[in-house]
């Protein structure tokens, strides 16, 4: 049985109010819970709450890491859910931390586990000190007492200083970023102007940039640059706890090579191409082949076509000419500097066979008499060099 018009409008007319007072109180109930939200979130956005919260943030990290943490301001930020702390320093016995601004997105903190996770660490203006004396890092019996995972982190206008053992590494105008997913990190770096100091060389500037992968305890770093006046180098390596290891290419101008160990315009030349392996885990753990259409040596003595191999263990150094040709003769020899960290011994033999005599005397500026011939010539040297350390 239908119903009647009229009966229909009334049907209608019940349902349009029912409608609208169940509108009405979910809109009523929506403004309450907005004004309750809107009331918390002035109250924690008040001065008071956020120095307290600060405090308790500074306060934590003195008792449970041991380290000496200052927050300047402290506010909140809904999108995405987090804290932005300003004026935000660490300082220890061996390093400071200074940040202008750090924003930190809330994670979850596993009680079981110990471990704090933060979904997000963006920071903007870093500055980084390492003191002269190196500190002592905090102790803990048995382990950390929280263990914290970042898994998205960017650094902007970062600098760096650092001081250790005589060497210095300042840092300007960097940026890293990582990105952590289930089982793996992806991250990049890049270092618009890093300067080194240190064990008898003279100033090192380039920018470094690169791209890594962290997975199952490895770390694979990934298209390594290193680029600078006269110096330009390519790598790839991976370090895990079973050490570290490393395949470089690159080329360095000879004159940039000769600044840096301050070898006083001994070397001259066009440039040197670099092929190396580095492998902690080696006897020898650096292996560096080199190779270059020329360089003189005191501005008389050229090496033409050279082809060599330098070694680096943790006992010596060696060095080895394959080939070379000098003054028309055919150059090899070997060097060995040994017992490291001692009285510094050099042992160098050197043989060229088919010299020609009256080009070399010309070099050393001797006449030659009429003298024109080849040559078969060998040396063995020794000697101690106690200030090889001073560079």
């Amino acid at each position: 049985m239908e119903a009647s018009p009229a009966e229909s409008r009334a049907l209608r007319r019940r349902r349009f109010r029912y409608l609208r007072r169940t509108t009405i109180a979910l809109l009523s109930g929506a403004a309450l819970a907005l004004l309750i939200l809107l009331g918390l979130w002035n109250l924690f956005q008040s001065p008071a709450v956020c120095r307290r919260v600060a405090k308790q943030i500074e306060g934590g990290a003195k008792t449970l890491l041991g380290i000496d943490l200052r927050i300047g301001s402290l506010s909140w930020s809904l999108l995405p859910p987090g804290m932005i702390l300003e004026d935000f320093s660490i300082h220890t016995q061996s390093l400071s931390v200074d940040c202008r601004r750090l924003q930190v997105g809330l994670g979850a903190f596993r009680v079981s586990r110990r471990t704090l996770v933060l979904s997000s660490l963006a920071a903007e203006k870093v500055n980084i000190s390492l003191s002269q004396t190196a500190g002592t890092a905090p102790s803990y019996a048995k382990s950390p007492p929280i263990r914290v995972i970042v898994e998205k982190l960017s650094l902007r206008k970062i600098s760096f200083e650092g001081a250790s053992r005589g060497a210095d590494l300042d840092i300007e105008d960097g940026e890293v970023a990582w990105f952590r997913e289930a089982a793996s990190t992806t991250g990049y770096f890049q270092l618009a102007n890093c300067r080194f100091r240190g064990g008898g060389l003279n100033e090192i500037r380039s920018g470094v940039a690169g791209s890594f992968v962290e997975e199952a305890g490895r770390l694979r770093f990934r298209s390594l640059k290193l680029e600078g006046e006269g110096l330009k180098l390519r790598a790839s390596g991976e370090v895990s706890r079973e050490g570290a290891a490393a395949h470089l290419t690159g080329r360095v101008d000879i004159p940039q090579l000769d600044r840096i160990i301050r070898t006083r315009g001994l070397l001259t030349g066009a440039h040197l191409d670099l092929e190396a392996e580095i492998n902690s885990s080696a006897k020898d753990f650096v292996r560096l082949k080199v190779k270059t259409p020329e360089i003189v040596v005191s501005q008389r003595f050229p090496l033409k076509f050279l082809r060599g191999e330098l070694g680096l263990s943790r006992r010596d150094l060696w060095g080895r000419v394959d080939e070379a040709s000098f003054f028309g003769g055919h150059f090899h020899g070997n060097y060995r500097l040994g017992a490291l960290g001692d009285s510094f011994p050099h042992d160098v033999r050197a043989h060229c066979e088919g010299m020609d005599l009256g080009a070399f005397l010309r070099a050393l500026k001797v006449p030659t008499g009429g003298l024109s011939a080849g040559m078969n010539v060998g040396a063995n040297l020794q000697w101690k060099g106690r200030n090889f350390p001073r560079g």
